[in-house]
């Protein structure tokens, strides 16, 4: 009996072992958040091809709310202020031509928040670049970008 629960014991702490290794541990938010949106992205893309009106409306309300969600206001800055709410007025847009199945103008709609994600990650990438930079006068050959 007691090499039975022992060896049960070992199997339920191997399995919570080799659970945490195959399954990622996203402990932060905005990680959380970006997988959600790629998620409902790629969701949108589907219910466009498929003109499912109904879905691809649903899923740019989500859009809309997740980019009011604390965690996704990672810099405090007029820009980032300005290209979140320039997402969630494409998202609305979205939610609307849905609305009016307008097929053409989903797929528009779809580029136009493609390309404000595009734009808005290439702000932060360059965002945290400058975060980085020496402060002060650099003199030539310093540093190396």
């Amino acid at each position: 009996m007691k090499g039975r629960r022992l060896l049960v014991l070992s199997g339920l702490c191997m399995a919570g072992v080799l659970t945490s290794l195959t399954l990622p541990q996203q402990s932060d938010p905005l990680l959380t958040i970006m997988d959600d949106k790629l998620e409902y992205s790629q969701q949108l893309l589907e219910a466009i091809v498929f003109e499912d009106f109904q879905t691809a409306a649903r899923i740019a309300d989500e859009l809309h709310l997740l980019s009011e969600l604390s965690s996704w206001n990672v810099i405090r800055s007029p820009e980032y202020t300005r290209r979140s709410l320039e997402f969630q007025r494409v998202a609305n847009r979205l939610a609307e031509v849905a609305e009016e199945r307008d097929s053409d103008g989903l797929a528009l709609g779809y580029v136009e928040l493609t390309l404000q994600c595009f734009a808005c990650h290439r702000y932060m990438r360059e965002a945290r670049r400058v975060e980085k930079e020496p402060q002060g006068p650099v003199l030539r050959g310093a540093w190396i970008r």
